[in-house]
């Protein structure tokens, strides 16, 4: 009804999405899984991590080697493996903390949206400028039933 109530004030269709059984599904207006989220963070933040420690690494080394002298006995070898060594804490530390805030930032989000969907409701999404989406909100909100408080 909602649907029918936009599209009668003005509302485009190319502006609404209904998702839902028999309609959009979540996926194709972006709203995925809430542990998908999680792991694409976990991977931007591993990957963004990694580069950034593995800088460190050679910086460490360009000061062990550089005109600094070495502050400690280290062997050539060793100092060959800190810059994998900090890649791959860096990579550890950055898919803990991605994950962690795609868990914290979407998931919450995300899993009420997918839990009315499961339960059978439906999800009206207007999609535009300001403008369209100011519209809608006026128009249904002149239409929505104020909610009784409960005795």
């Amino acid at each position: 009804m909602a649907y029918r109530l936009l599209h009668y004030h003005g509302i485009s269709p190319e502006n609404l999405a209904l998702v839902g059984e028999g309609y959009s599904k979540p996926e194709w207006v972006g709203l995925v899984e809430p542990k998908r989220m999680a792991r694409q963070r976990a991977k931007a933040c591993a990957f963004l991590s990694c580069i950034f420690c593995s800088a460190v690494g050679f910086a460490m080394v360009g000061l062990f080697h550089g005109k600094y002298g070495m502050p400690f006995d280290l062997s050539h070898w060793m100092l060959a493996l800190i810059i994998p060594g900090f890649a791959l804490a860096g990579g550890a530390l950055g898919a803990g903390l991605g994950a962690l805030i795609g868990m914290v930032s979407e998931m919450g989000r995300l899993s009420i949206y997918r839990h009315h969907l499961k339960q059978g409701h439906y999800l009206l999404m207007i999609e535009g400028d300001e403008t369209v989406v100011r519209l809608s909100q006026d128009v249904l909100g002149q239409y929505a039933s104020a909610k009784t408080p409960a005795r």
